[in-house]
C-alpha cells in the first residue's frame, strides 16, 4: 500500500510538472433527434412516422490538461448538462435532460483544433407532450437511463474565447418500441439511437 501511495504521488507531481491545467466554460445549442434505426425508408420519410430533429441547449465545464506548453496534444473532459428535444411518432415530442461526460483527445495547430472521444450520458429528466400540449414529466422513464456514443468536432480559439462545432453519434439503443399499422397489425419492434450537432461558444479562465 505504501509503495502504491508513493507511486501515485510521484505520478501526480510528474503530471503537474509536464502538464498544464486549465478550466473553461461553454454554452451552446443542440440540433438532433432520437432516430429509429430500423424503419423502412417510406416510413422514415413519412411526417407522421419518422422523427424530426429540434433545437435544444447545453452548458458545460471543460477541464483541460495540456501535456506540455509546446505540445499540440491535450486531454479535455467536458462535464455537460444537455437538453435534447425531438419530434417522435405522430405529433408527439420528447425532451430529455442528460448529464454527459465527454473525455476526448485534442490536437491543435495554431488557432484550430480537432477532437474526438467517447460520450457517456445519464438521463436526469424526461418530458413529453403532443403538438398542442404542455411539457409533462413521463410517468415512467421511456428511454434507457444510460446513453453512450462518440463525439468528434473542431474548435477555433481567439485569445481566451473559442467556437466549437461537434457531432455526436450514439451507438447503444436508448429505447425499443413496438410499431403497429393503422389497422392494428404489428410491424415489429424498432429501436432508437441519439444523434446531434452542437454549436457552442466557450471561454478559458486564466
Amino acid at each position: 500500500m505504501t509503495k502504491f501511495i508513493t507511486l501515485f504521488i510521484l505520478l501526480f507531481f510528474t503530471i503537474q510538472l509536464t502538464a498544464q491545467f486549465s478550466m473553461g466554460a461553454e454554452v451552446g445549442l443542440n440540433y438532433g433527434e432520437a432516430y429509429y434505426t430500423n424503419l423502412p425508408p417510406f416510413l422514415e420519410k413519412d411526417t407522421e412516422t419518422g422523427t424530426k430533429p429540434r433545437l435544444g441547449g447545453y452548458v458545460a465545464f471543460v477541464p483541460t490538461y495540456t501535456f506540455k506548453k509546446s505540445s499540440n496534444f491535450a486531454i479535455t473532459s467536458p462535464l455537460q448538462l444537455s437538453v435534447e428535444e425531438h419530434k417522435d411518432l405522430g405529433d408527439f415530442y420528447f425532451r430529455r435532460t442528460y448529464l454527459r461526460l465527454i473525455p476526448q483527445l485534442d490536437y491543435s495547430f495554431k488557432s484550430f483544433s480537432i477532437f474526438a472521444g467517447p460520450n457517456v450520458g445519464v438521463v436526469l429528466n424526461e418530458q413529453g407532450r403532443n403538438i398542442k400540449g404542455k411539457w409533462n414529466k413521463t410517468i415512467q422513464l421511456l428511454s434507457k437511463p444510460i446513453d453512450f456514443g462518440f463525439t468528434g468536432g473542431c474548435k477555433y480559439t481567439w485569445k481566451q474565447y473559442y467556437l466549437s462545432l461537434s457531432y455526436y453519434q450514439g451507438v447503444v439503443d436508448i429505447s425499443t418500441i413496438s410499431i403497429t399499422a393503422a389497422d392494428g397489425q404489428p410491424l415489429g419492434q424498432e429501436t432508437q439511437k441519439n444523434r446531434h450537432f452542437q454549436l457552442g461558444i466557450g471561454y478559458w479562465f486564466e
